[in-house]
């Protein structure tokens, strides 16, 4: 009326008016309990006051009266986020936290983190990894051995995805044909995934799987590309297993496998009786089906039947080193083809003692001079002495002991 003029109207009011008064009790040492920082009580009352607070002295404490534009304020809590928001938060006390380990506890055990290092390991093998579905078309997962009524989907998205999957080499398999309709023929993918041989909670399994199809990559810059095998299938497998926690060593490499891999160029990896992994090279039939036409190799394995490692991971044996020159020795063994070469490389490995550092299969022949149904395996051994350098009667010995183990065990005569 001072500024504009005019006369007022007599005044309505209507209900109770807002009900904004209201008292929250702040303790002496809230602050300090919920904190850690001591802030005197004069400053509290002063930093509450600046703040628009009404103060009234209780019993240990104050009883503190909001303004009515601080609707937020619900409890002592906030009186004392206040309170420590403007007195500084830098006033913190530094307060390490208890160590109850020297070495922080890894947040997975064992059997959690399997599946997260295998990923890692493959793709450090330059595979590349797939998220597929877990349904795919019967008529594949019948190729794969799977197919049960009782894993049909009742409502599935697409006539094409209608059974839960028994393997994950069919989706890869899809993945990979896709890829080469759009002109990108050298593939290598793998999978991390759930598989299902059954409708009961203990028949769901996870598997690794993996393809590669097409040509590898040379190594140098100067070398040259060659179609995949069935080599880098076992390759794979070998190193999936290896950072399992399984030593190749402790490996039995027999041939055979499912009917989707191809009859004469697949096999299995083995602990004791214990199938571990599958490897090989896809049936033509099945890489027909998918429509792929260049090299076809794979490899699966379930996790379950992988036993736990003792340890978080593959230990790195210790290097020990000789200040003695090693010695190699070559040697050539004739016997029959159906004897594995893995079975002549134990015998080998048994026999030279603990000084053999190295053992490699260099060389397979059959064909002329080598009689029927048999083969000739080239074999190098590497000993290394720790004690002396090994004299010319000791190396006989070591070799005498290897041609008489590789007879013994496998049958085999040394080549003239």
């Amino acid at each position: 009326m001072d500024i504009c003029g005019g006369q007022a109207s007599h005044m309505v009011v209507a209900g109770d008016g807002a009900k904004w008064k209201r008292e929250v009790f702040l303790a002496n040492d809230k602050v300090e309990r919920l904190t850690g920082m001591i802030v005197p009580k004069g400053r509290q009352a002063e930093i509450l006051e600046s703040l628009g607070f009404t103060i009234r002295e209780d019993v240990a404490g104050w009883q503190v009266s909001p303004p009515p534009w601080r609707g937020d304020i619900d409890g002592a809590a906030d009186l004392v986020e206040e309170i420590s928001r403007v007195y500084g938060f830098d006033h913190l006390p530094m307060v390490h936290l208890p160590r109850e380990h020297v070495v922080a506890q890894p947040a997975v055990n064992v059997a959690q983190a399997r599946p997260l290092r295998l990923r890692r390991a493959m793709a450090e093998r330059g595979l590349t990894e797939a998220v597929t579905f877990s349904f795919l078309a019967e008529k594949e997962a019948v190729m794969f051995g799977g197919g049960d009524a009782s894993l049909r989907l009742v409502n599935p998205i697409s006539a094409d995805l209608s059974i839960m999957r028994p393997s994950a080499l069919p989706n890869l398999l899809s993945a990979a044909a896709r890829n080469q309709d759009r002109g990108e023929a050298d593939i290598a993918m793998f999978e991390v995934g759930p598989v299902f041989l059954g409708d009961e909670p203990d028949q769901q399994r996870t598997a690794a799987a993996a393809i590669r199809h097409g040509a590898m990559a040379p190594r140098e810059w100067h070398g040259s590309r060659r179609p995949v095998d069935v080599f880098d299938a076992k390759a794979d497998a070998e190193a999936a297993l290896a950072v399992l926690g399984v030593r190749r060593g402790s490996l039995q490499i027999e041939s055979g496998g499912p009917d989707y891999f191809h009859p004469g160029r697949c096999g299995r990896l083995l602990q004791g009786r214990t199938l571990l992994a599958q490897f090989g090279e896809l049936h033509p039939q099945v890489a027909a089906h998918f429509g792929l036409r260049n090299a076809l190799v794979g490899f699966e394995l379930f996790l379950e039947d992988v036993p736990l490692a003792k340890s978080r991971g593959p230990a790195r044996s210790y290097l020990k080193t000789s200040p003695f020159q090693p010695v190699s020795r070559d040697f050539a063994f004739i016997l029959n083809d159906d004897v594995p070469a893995s079975q002549l490389l134990r015998a080998v490995k048994s026999a030279a003692g603990p000084l053999v550092t190295d053992i490699q299969l260099f060389d397979v022949y059959q064909g002329k001079n080598i009689g029927d149904g048999q083969k000739s395996l080239a074999v190098t051994i590497t000993l290394t002495p720790q004690k002396a350098t090994l004299s010319e009667a000791e190396i006989e010995a070591i070799s005498d002991a290897v041609i008489a183990a590789a007879g013994k065990n496998c049958g085999a005569v040394l080549r003239g």
